[in-house]
C-alpha cells in the first residue's frame, strides 16, 4: 500500500534508523522541514522512491546564506509531478525539474523563482508567494508553454514583478491574491497573447489599502474572461462600480457569464445587481453573453447589511431569470 511520509529534522542520531528501515519505495507523497546546513542523512532514500509524486521541502530562512550541498536525495523521482519548495532556492536541491507538472514556490525572490522556472518548461500549474529579499543579476525572462494556471498571492505587491519575466500563452486561469496592477497585467497578457478564461481577484482589507480597489482597470485588460471571481472586497463603491460597467457597456467583459463576489466585507449594491442580471440577461442584442451564473456570499464576520426578507425579495424580483435557468446563489450566514 502506497505510503505517505513526513519528518522534520532534529538529529541524525534520531533519524538515521528512520531512513536506513525506510518504506521509501512505497511513498506518493513526502513532507520534510531542513534546517541548513542539511545533516540529515537524506542520501539514504536516492534512488529509492519509484512512486514518489508529491514533495514539499520546508527550508530555514535564517539560514539561508549559508553554504550547503544540494540535496540530492529526490533527483531520482521517475514518478514526481508536484513539488512545493519553501524558503528553497534552486542551488540547496536537485529536482527532476523536466517532469514537474505542478510547482508552489514560497519564500523566495522574483529572481530566485524565475532561475527555477528556466528548468521547468512542462509546468502546467504554479503558486507563487514571494519573499522581500533579491539576490544575484536578474535572470533572463521565461516563456512557459504549457503553464494553464497562475496563483500569485501574499500581501506583498512584488509578487505582480515576477509578470516582467514570464510568457504564458497558454495561460486560461489567473488568481492575484494581491493588490493587482493593471498595466503590468495588460502588459503581460499583450506579451502572451494568451486568452484568459477566468480571473480570480482578492482584496484583504485586513491589510488596508492606500488605494481604491482596481478592479474596473484590471477587468478592462482581461476582456475575454467569462469567470470572475472577487473576493474580500470592503467598498461598496467597488460593486457599483463593476456592477454598472457590466449593465451599461456591452464591450465590457462581453464574454462573461460568471461572476461570483465571495467573502464580501461590504453591502450589496441590490439595484445595481438587478440592473447587471437583466441587461445581460435581455440586452443580448448588443452582442454580450448572457449570464449563466451569480452568486455573492458576505463574510461571516461582517457586520449584517441588509435583512433576510429583503434579499428574498431580490430572488423574487430576479424570479424570471430564474426560471428561465439563471443560478442565482445568495449566502448571508
Amino acid at each position: 500500500m502506497p505510503l505517505q511520509g513526513r519528518i522534520q529534522s532534529k538529529s541524525v542520531a534520531s533519524i538515521g534508523p528512520f531512513f536506513r528501515q525506510t518504506h521509501s519505495v512505497q511513498w506518493r507523497t513526502f513532507v520534510c522541514t531542513l534546517k541548513l546546513p542539511i545533516l540529515l542523512p537524506l542520501a539514504e532514500i536516492q534512488g529509492r522512491i519509484p512512486l514518489l509524486q508529491n514533495l514539499s521541502v520546508y527550508g530555514d530562512i535564517r539560514a539561508r546564506s549559508a553554504a550547503t550541498k544540494a540535496i540530492t536525495a529526490f533527483s531520482d523521482a521517475p514518478d514526481l509531478r508536484e513539488a512545493a519548495l519553501h524558503d528553497i532556492s534552486l542551488g540547496w536541491i536537485s529536482l527532476p525539474w523536466a517532469q514537474l507538472t505542478r510547482l508552489e514556490c514560497n519564500g523566495q525572490s522574483v529572481y530566485e523563482c524565475v532561475e527555477i522556472l528556466h528548468h521547468t518548461h512542462r509546468l502546467e500549474i504554479l503558486s507563487v508567494t514571494l519573499g522581500r529579499h533579491r539576490v544575484g543579476a536578474p535572470p533572463p525572462p521565461i516563456r512557459l508553454d504549457c503553464l494553464h494556471t497562475l496563483t500569485l498571492s501574499a500581501p506583498l505587491q512584488n509578487n505582480m514583478a515576477l509578470l516582467y519575466f514570464l510568457t504564458l500563452p497558454a495561460l486560461q486561469h489567473l488568481d492575484i491574491i494581491d493588490e493587482a496592477s493593471a498595466g503590468k497585467l495588460f502588459e503581460f497578457l499583450t506579451r502572451s497573447q494568451c486568452r484568459l478564461r477566468s480571473i480570480s481577484l482578492s482584496a484583504d482589507p485586513t491589510f488596508g489599502r492606500p488605494e481604491p480597489f482596481a478592479g474596473v482597470p484590471v477587468l478592462e485588460a482581461v476582456g475575454t474572461v467569462n469567470a470572475v471571481n472577487l473576493h474580500r472586497l470592503a467598498s461598496s463603491k467597488d460593486l457599483i462600480q463593476i456592477f454598472s460597467r457590466i449593465a451599461t457597456d456591452p464591450g465590457f467583459l462581453p464574454n462573461l457569464d460568471t461572476l461570483c463576489i465571495e467573502q464580501c466585507w461590504s453591502k450589496i449594491p441590490y439595484p445595481e445587481v438587478i440592473k447587471m442580471l437583466q441587461a445581460r440577461w435581455y440586452g443580448r442584442s448588443n452582442g454580450s453573453t448572457r449570464f449563466k451564473s451569480f452568486r455573492f456570499a458576505r463574510d461571516p464576520r461582517s457586520l449584517p447589511s441588509i435583512s433576510w426578507p429583503a434579499e428574498r425579495l431580490l430572488s423574487e424580483l430576479l424570479g424570471d431569470l430564474v426560471t428561465d435557468g439563471l443560478e442565482f446563489v445568495a449566502q448571508t450566514r
